[in-house]
């Protein structure tokens, strides 16, 4: 999948850790281990989201940053 590398995967990182909302950490994972390289299946799996859904959060992210994640 590509990213649109807003941010760098450090700094998804320290904000994911600090984000208060659970559905928009999930989204933001999902987000960080597509710039890890991992398909949307795989992402899918791994934050329990539908492959579906994992590539409207990451276009969402590609075209709105953090925002988009909303």
């Amino acid at each position: 999948m590509n990213v649109t590398l807003h941010r760098s995967l450090n700094e998804m990182k320290n904000l994911c850790r600090r984000e208060t909302s659970a559905q928009r950490a999930r989204r933001m994972r999902a987000v960080m281990l597509a710039m890890e390289g991992f398909g949307a299946e795989q992402i899918a799996e791994r934050v329990g989201l539908c492959r579906r859904a994992v590539q409207q959060w990451v276009a969402r992210f590609n075209a709105h940053d953090l925002n988009g994640l909303d």
